[in-house]
């Protein structure tokens, strides 16, 4: 018997595993894995995202989910 998945959350949360399921077949590492699932880079291009990310070409690659800074204030804001 087949499970429908009607409802969003349902949806979401099938989608997710699959996702895993994915990368897990894939053989990403755990940076790969990451940054796949955040849903920045497609399955075919995280490791190629992940190998330029690690050669300093000017943007970090963290695993941490660390609170982001407040943005800067503009100059004519008082």
């Amino acid at each position: 018997m087949q499970i429908n998945h009607n409802t969003v959350a349902d949806r979401r949360a099938k989608s997710i595993e699959m996702k895993k399921l994915n990368a897990r077949r894939g053989g990403f590492n755990e940076i790969e894995a990451a940054v796949y699932l955040s849903g920045r880079v497609s399955l075919g291009r995280a490791r190629a995202f992940v190998k330029k990310g690690n050669q300093g070409k000017g943007f970090k690659l963290l695993l941490s989910s660390a609170p982001k800074k407040a943005p800067r204030p503009s100059p004519g804001a008082s």
